[in-house]
């Protein structure tokens, strides 16, 4: 059995539990400091190691109790002050408490233990200046005062946040122009609690100067004409969109979304490549390191001079019309309808004819393509991993897999699986997609392993 962390919110500890003064050693795989003490492992969410804390003893396993951070004694070398003034109620930027430079140090390193056993080598993490281009926005009402933020993950509550360090101006902008919105037309407030009011949350992309913004509410909401015009005083390219919601559930966006007011795209570039994205099009959130990432991803497989990419999981096919340029035919699979069409319309905008759109799930559908052996794979699978689609892979028998995963978990399991299959796990690089966090996304480059004749 696995042990799960409980939740502990500080503010409310229950007044039995066992304070315990504990000198953080390292990080486990969640980034929870280690403490090792009389035979048992202590593990504390926001610790750092080189820190003397006080914790809470909240919930024990075996020879594991996990602890609530209380207080830190003495800070470690590597803590620093966060910038944020909404650090300790907001959640949502679970490192900043440790500079830049560490923090890049801490996920190669982690990344390395994590890839140990197959004696890959892990380059240093890599990042690139750059903001945040999706933001999820919460609201809420307690003693008639109008929280915008976004949701605090100990107390569930709504932290009311008027600029964001991960964002660019344009957060403060948004905030301001929903608040006057809310405020100027009563709109109500979901209160997930009894499932009455209306609006639930504002997702917004913005890109370029050019922002698409999704209300979502129980029903259609009020005055959404009055919202358009005061984010069009804001911002010159924008557009309105409204999502229906009434699921329990804290998903923001379910079903489909309608086009209200003003633009219907956000339209720019990448590495030369065209493209157009719409309000729930699928798009890594920091652009400037989804740059860098496909950058590299195009170098690696020109240097293996394939005949053939199988591009999966290929989203709005970006990557896809890049490797269009290195081989004589790219195969990409996607299987949300939207983004397939999405695709077809990239590779006509930028003149592109050699690469086949699959629309359809991975394993299925490579069923149905012809194999043509020593081709390269790029795969960026969901967080669950390639499941079932490993085994459809190796049957092509590629040279080589680039695999970009955002959970080290699913990716080390399918790393075992491409080596017991003859593959060597060469190198690895992690990526700061989420400046700040504890995310990492990580780059493999896996070869088959040609045996001597």
């Amino acid at each position: 059995m696995k042990f799960q962390k409980p939740d502990f919110n500080p503010r409310i500890m229950p007044p039995k539990l066992k304070v315990l003064t504990l000198e953080v050693e390292k990080f486990d795989n969640n980034f929870a400091g280690v403490c090792y003490k009389n035979g048992r492992r202590y593990v504390i969410d926001g610790a750092i190691p080189g820190d003397v804390v006080k914790a809470a003893a909240v919930e024990s396993f075996n020879n594991i109790t996990y602890c609530g951070l209380l207080a830190v004694v003495k800070p470690s070398e590597k803590r620093v002050r966060p910038k944020c003034r909404y650090y300790d109620s907001c959640g949502g930027c679970d490192f900043m408490a440790v500079g830049l430079k560490d923090e890049l140090a801490f996920k190669t390193d982690y990344v390395r233990r994590r890839l140990f056993p197959f004696g890959t080598e892990v380059r240093d993490a890599a990042t690139e200046k750059g903001f945040r281009n999706k933001i999820t926005l919460a609201f809420e009402k307690t003693n008639g005062k109008l929280n915008v933020g976004f949701i605090d993950d100990k107390t569930k509550k709504v932290t009311d946040v008027s600029e964001c360090l991960m964002h660019e101006a344009v957060f403060s902008d948004l905030v301001k122009a929903l608040r006057f919105w809310i405020e100027d037309n009563d709109v109500s407030i979901y209160v997930p609690r009894f499932g009455t009011g209306t609006l639930r949350f504002a997702v917004a992309r913005y890109l370029d100067g050019q922002l698409l913004l999704t209300v979502v509410g129980t029903k259609s909401l009020p005055s959404t004409e009055d919202l358009y015009k005061k984010l069009k005083k804001r911002f010159p390219k924008v557009g309105l969109f409204e999502n229906v919601n009434a699921e329990k559930t804290n998903e923001a966006v379910v079903g489909d979304v309608k086009h209200l007011y003003g633009e219907k795209f956000i339209e720019s570039e990448m590495l030369g490549i065209k493209f157009r994205l719409g309000p729930d099009s699928f798009f890594q959130t920091n652009a400037a390191v989804c740059g860098k990432i496909y950058e590299d991803a195009l170098e690696i497989v020109r240097g293996k001079n394939p005949s053939v990419v199988y591009d999966m999981y290929s989203g709005i096919g970006i990557t896809s019309a890049l490797f269009s340029r290195v081989a004589k035919k790219v195969v990409s699979v996607e299987i949300v309808k939207k983004a397939a069409r999405a695709q077809k319309e990239l590779l006509s905008e930028n003149g592109i004819s050699n690469v086949e759109v699959i629309e359809g799930d991975t394993e299925e559908a490579l069923k149905n393509v012809a194999v043509e052996k020593g081709g390269v794979f790029f795969v960026d699978p969901p967080r669950r991993g390639l499941s079932g689609a490993t085994e459809e892979i190796l049957r092509f028998e590629p040279k080589a897999v680039l695999y970009l995963s955002c959970n080290p978990d699913t990716l080390v399991k399918d790393v075992e699986k491409f080596v017991a299959a003859g593959y060597k796990a060469v190198s690895a690089t992690p990526y700061n997609m989420f400046r700040a966090t504890t995310h990492v996304e990580i780059m493999v480059l896996l070869e088959k392993i040609e045996n001597d004749e």
